[in-house]
């Protein structure tokens, strides 16, 4: 009967959860499908569903703070595949939100590397910290499966991705002297180091 139900339930989310337009509703419904999957066998469908609703939100700067997070604390229950599905796609707008760059930590990869560094000299500090923390952990994965000495350890993507970074490190220089804030002293530093790590050996 439990199980008759929450397939019941799975049924009415699956047909009403995406034209829903309250962030605070779809991140429910992706939490019921979530929990529908840890009670069965699971289906990628339900996975997939849960990841589109939780990625519309961390990756909506209109949507409260609060819900972004939310969101983003859901999406560590979605498989990794239905996860990168839906949020890498967050890292091609035009728009960003600093939630749906720390989903990209764990889920981004080479190809989202030159569009994540647009967002390193960002006017918030939050977005632009969680850019250079989803691009240093990129890196990391990338140099870590790389066979020594690796040229481009980002594949096509690192002359693309070491140029944005130099271009975000002289924005931050255009605004922020040295010595002038420290925490735009700090973003140079880690820029500074993630150029290193990508130029090539030699």
């Amino acid at each position: 009967a439990a199980l008759a139900a929450l397939e019941a339930r799975e049924d009415l989310l699956l047909a009403t959860a995406p034209a829903e337009p309250r962030p605070a509703v779809r991140v429910a419904y992706a939490e019921g499908l979530l929990r529908a999957t840890e009670a069965s066998d699971g289906t990628g469908q339900r996975a997939s569903l849960a990841a589109t609703l939780l990625a519309s939100v961390l990756g909506d700067p209109t949507v409260p703070e609060a819900e972004r997070q939310r969101a983003l604390d859901a999406l560590d229950r979605v498989p990794p595949a239905e996860a990168r599905a839906a949020v890498c796609p967050l890292a091609a707008r035009d728009a960003v939100t600093a939630e749906a760059l720390w989903a990209l930590v764990d889920l981004g990869g080479p190809t989202e590397a030159p569009l994540l560094a647009r967002w390193v000299a960002h006017d918030g500090y939050d977005v632009a910290n969680a850019a250079v923390e989803a691009l240093e952990a990129i890196a990391d994965r990338a140099l870590a499966d790389a066979v020594p000495p690796a040229p481009a350890p980002l594949g096509a993507a690192t002359a693309p991705t070491r140029d944005a970074l130099a271009a975000g490190r002289a924005r931050l220089r255009e605004h922020h002297a040295p010595g002038e804030n420290r925490l735009a002293d700090a973003l140079v530093a880690r820029l500074e180091a993630l150029e290193a790590a990508l130029a090539p050996p030699g």
